[in-house]
């Protein structure tokens, strides 16, 4: 299928690829930058999808890409642009209470799931707040600057959670981490205005931050098609990105695996 037969009702995803060290040498426009970091890259992954179903997956040169989203729907087109233009955004400091986290600096961010079927722990820490509280603290310990917080299960086919059990996992864990200073952050897709509601409604301390169009997901790469038991679908790829001091991207972690990361990325960050 060609661009121009994608309709106008289609979902746009844009992942950059063809990745290089730098720009020099190359023509003028022939690669993009990533952030204010200094990972490159030359080409563009552009999925359209109609439900669940993958009506287009072409890549497009940068220097191409105008031209090639011309030939989309209006809407798509627009849609297209501005996921670039946010692939190739300044990430602005995070301002969490009287805390600020900077992405000129390293960060690096840790996962403690509170589910039964937990793909990074197998659901060890299910029924125990303080058990999953103290990982949380090791993983802070280890250089973690945050820690997300799940207790709703992403896998395909996996029961729907009703909100006032998600609470009750993981609002333990969080009164705790919050307690000893670990700063938390929860990322969702949902709508700001549900996020404010659930967080009065329970009490919440943390900040709750909305990703609904999934535009960061989109900015990093990590929303992407996978594939489990013969099925498709699209979810986050667990990354991890290292900058240091100046703002410069150093590193990428994709298609993460749990077991000793977060001791790499800790002497990686110290060898900065």
């Amino acid at each position: 299928m060609t661009l121009s037969n994608i309709s106008a009702d289609a979902r746009l995803y844009l992942t950059p690829t063809w990745y290089v060290p730098t720009p020099i040498g190359l023509p003028d426009g022939a690669a993009a930058r990533m952030g204010n970091g200094l990972i490159w890259f030359q080409g563009y992954e552009l999925t359209a999808l109609d439900g669940a179903r993958r009506m287009a997956r072409v890549t497009i040169p940068v220097a191409d890409f105008a031209n090639a989203i011309a030939a989309l729907p209006d809407r798509l087109a627009q849609r297209a642009l501005q996921l670039a233009a946010n692939i190739s955004a300044q990430r602005l400091p995070l301002v969490a209470g009287d805390r600020t986290i900077r992405f000129d600096a390293p960060q690096v961010m840790a996962i403690l799931n509170i589910t039964p079927d937990s793909f990074s722990d197998g659901g060890k820490h299910m029924g125990d707040p303080q058990a999953a509280a103290d990982a949380g603290f090791a993983m802070a310990a280890a250089g973690a600057a945050l820690i997300d917080v799940g207790g709703e299960s992403t896998r395909p086919k996996a029961p729907k959670l009703w909100e006032g059990d998600e609470i009750k996992r993981i609002a333990p864990v969080i009164e705790r981490l919050a307690a000893a200073g670990v700063p938390v952050i929860g990322i969702s897709k949902d709508k700001p205005a549900k996020l404010k509601k659930f967080s009065e409604k329970y009490g919440l301390s943390v900040i709750l931050a909305s990703d609904e169009p999934g535009e960061a997901c989109a900015a990093f790469g990590t929303w992407v098609e996978k594939s489990l038991y013969g099925r498709k679908y699209m979810g986050i790829e667990r990354s991890t990105f290292l900058f240091d001091a100046q703002g410069t991207l150093q590193r990428v972690w994709p298609k993460v695996k749990v077991k000793g990361h977060a001791a790499e990325v800790l002497e990686a960050v110290r060898a900065l």
